[in-house]
């Protein structure tokens, strides 16, 4: 067995650039997937749907899906744009649902309440929901930090593409998840206020879910991602010392993302100059 093994080696390895490749995909057909909404133009709906199922679980999908693969790159873009406007719009309804929460819980005792609805169109900084655009800034900083690791990249050939889409896979499974809970918290508020429209005060389980949505979807889409690029820096990519990179680039990721939050928060409180130059 260790005699075929060294004889007929399944893997090679490039001599000019160093990729290392299976022997069955430069003798054969490619085996790309029929599902891969980037295979070709073709059934584009169905494979979209199917490339989102299979997103949510990394394991498999980077398995499926190789460095080497001619793929249209486009589509899955376009792909990511459509999560986007779902995105907003799932972000606008539970926005209506902490203001309508908060308009049933009020009304009792303060009649003469005003809920600004206009709001809705503006979701993401909405009452007391923290900006979930954080989230996409998140996303956004995994491929920004590999820039930091050239060696790590010249090394295993990853170029840009590559990077591009990891992270809409990533961030797509990501934003699955989240709109996902966030459906589920929208419909505890609806349920709450309407199976007792009449009580006074806000009970706990309401407030709960509708003020602090935001935090509970990132918790849910922080580590989606992470995991996503953990299993993409090792299947799909082939970085050496995949975990590490993959660590490094959520830590520089949180890091960049925590940096950005607070000095926005202080320009807004202390100005720009007070901020970065003292009082």
């Amino acid at each position: 067995m260790v005699r075929w093994t060294e004889e007929c080696p399944l893997e090679g390895l490039c001599p000019e650039c160093g990729l290392r490749f299976e022997w069955r995909d430069v003798f054969g057909e490619p085996l790309i997937p029929e599902w891969w909404i980037e295979r070709d133009e073709s059934r584009l709906r169905f494979r979209a749907a199917r490339t989102l199922l299979r997103s949510l679980w990394p394991v498999s999908f980077w398995r499926r899906i190789r460095l080497e693969f001619d793929g249209r790159l486009r589509n899955s873009i376009w792909l990511l744009v459509f999560l986007l406007g779902c995105f907003y719009v799932s972000e606008a309804i539970a926005t209506a649902a902490a203001l309508y929460d908060l308009y049933v819980n009020t009304r009792l005792y303060a009649p003469n309440i005003s809920v600004d609805w206009r709001s809705c169109l503006v979701p993401f900084t909405a009452g007391a929901r923290p900006n979930m655009l954080w989230i996409l800034f998140y996303a956004a900083c995994f491929p920004l930090a590999a820039t930091v690791l050239p060696q790590t990249r010249r090394r295993a050939k990853v170029a840009w593409p590559h990077l591009t889409r990891v992270f809409v896979y990533a961030t797509s499974a990501g934003l699955i998840v989240q709109m996902t809970v966030s459906a589920i918290a929208v419909a505890i508020v609806l349920v709450d206020n309407f199976t007792k429209p009449a009580r006074f005060g806000a009970s706990f389980l309401t407030f709960y879910w509708s003020l602090r949505l935001s935090m509970f979807t990132a918790l849910g889409f922080l580590p989606v991602v992470a995991f996503s690029w953990w299993y993409a820096c090792r299947r799909y990519l082939r970085l050496d010392h995949a975990p590490a990179v993959a660590l490094s680039l959520a830590v520089i990721s949180v890091l960049a993302t925590f940096t950005v939050i607070v000095s926005i928060e202080a320009i807004k409180r202390f100005g720009f100059y007070g901020t970065f130059f003292g009082p």
